[in-house]
């Protein structure tokens, strides 16, 4: 299991997700030791657990282009 330390956090900046296809946002996610969850994705929204968890970045996803991001 790949652990997220705080460099991690301070060097990458969530913003560079926005704007990739999904597959590519969750690569880039699994690459930087995080989980993606994908909360809603063409207008249809996700349950999901409210735990707040500093290594998950939630995506909401728009004809396959990820148009907002947010760490928990």
């Amino acid at each position: 299991m790949n652990k997220i330390n705080r460099d991690t956090m301070v060097n990458n900046s969530d913003n560079d997700f926005l704007g990739l296809s999904k597959e590519q946002a969750l690569s880039l996610c699994a690459q930087r030791g995080l989980k993606g969850r994908i909360t809603m994705e063409n207008g249809q929204s996700f349950i999901v657990t409210m735990d707040y968890r500093m290594d998950r970045i939630n995506f909401h996803i728009d004809n396959d282009v990820v148009v907002s991001q947010k760490r928990g």
